[in-house]
Parts: structure tokens; sequence; C-alpha cells
């Protein structure tokens, strides 16, 4: 930047800074150097004289909103997400918000709101990023019976909880997903499989063995992994 320039600047800026010159304008454009830079209404200034435009953060979504919470709620939410397969705390915010909006826009008749939310829940938009997730996973409902689902999350004046996606409850148990039909399990398999993987191969069994091979197969095999 040329002398000129600098003495332009400097005089745009003494008109609300008195003491501005052009060492002053220098060592704001050197931060590095200086440590020194414009403030705000300074730097409004110098852009209107060297015609550029304000520098703003380059972001698809500009706004931020924020809350506070105590330690203890904040872990109970990020085990929460965990659980649930959410993976980032900006999708579940703005997931929340997007169907808030959805649900009070719809209450009051309005039809602005975007068309992938406007019928869409609390209860129902959070599921649909779970059904992404690769997890093994999965829970049974205690009141109506419902197996080999994940609970949908209800949020309400700051809390959470992890309800049954048929009949709403929150009687509901943690357990597997039965890697042979992907029902619930308390085990590794649910009751169904195994009792017919039992039934099965004691059919093999009584079928192609007597008594004394049988024997003779449980010492064999006593420990070891059948192939």
């Amino acid at each position: 930047m040329n002398d000129t320039r600098y003495t332009a600047i400097a005089a745009a800026l003494r008109e609300e800074f008195p003491k501005a010159n052009k060492g002053t304008v220098s060592m704001a454009l050197h931060t590095n150097d200086y440590g020194v830079k414009f403030c705000t209404r300074a730097q409004e200034i110098y852009d209107a004289v060297t015609q550029q435009k304000p520098r703003r953060p380059h972001r698809v979504k500009p706004i931020r909103l924020q809350c506070r919470l105590t330690e203890s709620t904040a872990q109970r939410v990020k085990q929460a997400l965990e659980r649930n397969g959410i993976a980032s705390m900006q999708t579940f915010l703005e997931s929340l918000v997007l169907a808030w909006l959805a649900q009070s826009e719809s209450a009051a008749g309005g039809d602005d709101t975007d068309s992938a939310y406007r019928k869409t829940t609390l209860l129902q938009i959070l599921p649909q990023r779970r059904r992404n997730c690769q997890v093994s996973r999965t829970c049974r409902c205690r009141d109506c019976g419902e197996d080999g689902f994940y609970p949908v999350v209800y949020a309400d004046e700051g809390y959470g909880w992890e309800r049954c996606p048929t009949c709403g409850s929150d009687r509901i148990e943690w357990g597997n997903k039965c890697p042979l039909c992907g029902q619930y399990a308390e085990g590794f398999y649910c009751d169904d499989c195994a009792r017919n993987l039992r039934d099965r191969f004691h059919e093999l069994l009584i079928c192609n063995f007597d008594k004394e091979e049988i024997k003779a197969l449980n010492e064999i095999y006593d420990g070891k992994e059948l192939e």
C-alpha cells in the first residue's frame, strides 16, 4: 500500500479518532508484527475508504444458539447421544429445534415450515437418524411386548426419555440383537433361535449316533469349536 493511501485512511480515521496517523494505520495493517488491530468502528472506516466488504465468516449456518448445563446433565446427554447413535451435538440440537418448530407452526396454523419437517415430531426425528447406525443393541417393551426396536427419544423441559415406538411406554429393556433373526435377546441369541438350534442338534445326534458315539463326541469336542 502506497503512502498516499495510508494518508487517506489516516485522514478518514481522524474524524472519529483524532490521534490516528499513518503510523497507527501501518501498525494495524501488520498485526502479526505489532500486536495492534483496528477496533470495529475503525475497521468499518478502513473498509469504506478502501472499498472492501466487511469480513464475515463463510458459514452455511452462521447463527449459533447455546445453553448452559450442569456437569451431571451434560454427561447424561453425552451418554444418551452415544447410546442412540447420534453422531454430533449439532445433529441432535438441530433436529430438536426443527421438530419443535414444525410442531409449533403446525399448531399455530402456519405454512412456512420446511416440507421435510412439517409433520415431524420429536418422537419421530431421532429414530430416523438411529436407523442408519450399525449397532448390535436392541430393546424390548415390558408393557406391549414389542421387541427388536430402537427406542424413540422424547424431550421435554430439558430432560429426555427413551420410549417404545409402538405404545410410548418408558418401561423398556436393553438387550442384544440376535445375529440369526435380528430380534431382542437377553443373551447372545434369542430364546427361539437357541431352542431351535438345540432341538435340531439333538435330533441330528440321536438319528445318526448311538450313546457311545455321542459320549465319544463329547470327549472329542469338549471345549472346542464345531466346524
